[in-house]
C-alpha cells in the first residue's frame, strides 16, 4: 500500500465509526423517519431528501417499530416524492462510484489500448437514462397520486427493468466484441 494513503488510514477509521454512530443515533431516536401518522403538517421537499437518504435505516428501524415506514404516508405530493426520489439517486450514486474506482484500481496493466466505446453508444445509453428521469418525473407530477403506494412501486420496478433490458441491448454487443483482456 502506497506510504500517503497509509498515514490516513486511522483517519478513515474514525471517519467511519463516527458514520455509524451516527446511524445508530438516527434508529434508535427515530430521528426524520417516515411514520404511519397522519396528524400534524404534511411532509415537505425537505424532509422527502432526508428520508430518502435514510431508506435503509428507516427499514433497519421498520423490524424493531411498527410505526416506521420506508414511505411517509402523510406528504404534500409531488415534493416530497421528487425530495424522496433525489434522495435515492445520492445514495445509490455514491455506491456506485466507489465500487467503479475499486475496480479501475485493481485492474492489471493491459499492453496496447482498449478501445473506447463509440460515442453513438454513449450518447444511446445517456439518452436512455435521460428518458427515465423525464418518465419518472412525468410520473410522479400527474399520476403517481391516483394509485397505490405498491402501484407506484410496482411501476418504478417494470420501468427499471425496461431501463436495464435497453441499456443491456445496447451495451452487451459492443462488449462481446471488445472483451477485456
Amino acid at each position: 500500500m502506497d506510504e500517503r494513503i497509509r498515514k490516513f488510514i486511522p483517519l478513515f477509521v474514525l471517519i467511519g465509526l463516527a458514520i455509524v454512530a451516527v446511524a445508530i443515533y438516527v434508529i434508535v431516536y427515530h430521528v426524520g423517519m417516515p411514520t404511519r401518522d397522519l396528524s400534524g403538517a404534511p411532509a415537505n421537499f425537505w424532509l422527502g431528501l432526508w428520508q430518502g437518504l435514510i431508506v435503509f435505516l428507516s427499514f433497519i428501524a421498520s423490524w424493531f417499530d411498527n410505526n416506521i415506514v420506508l414511505y411517509q404516508l402523510n406528504n404534500n405530493g409531488f415534493w416530497y416524492n421528487l425530495g424522496y426520489v433525489i434522495g435515492l439517486i445520492v445514495l445509490g450514486a455514491g455506491g456506485g462510484g466507489s465500487a467503479r474506482a475499486s475496480r479501475t484500481t485493481q485492474r492489471p496493466k493491459m499492453q496496447g489500448q482498449e478501445a473506447p466505446p463509440p460515442s453513438l453508444l454513449l450518447f444511446a445509453g445517456i439518452a436512455v437514462a435521460f428518458a427515465w428521469l423525464l418518465f419518472v418525473g412525468l410520473w410522479l407530477f400527474f399520476y403517481a397520486s391516483n394509485f397505490s403506494i405498491l402501484q407506484n412501486i410496482g411501476t418504478s420496478v417494470i420501468s427499471l427493468a425496461v431501463v436495464a433490458i435497453l441499456e443491456a441491448a445496447i451495451w452487451i454487443p459492443w462488449g462481446l466484441k471488445h472483451p477485456s483482456k
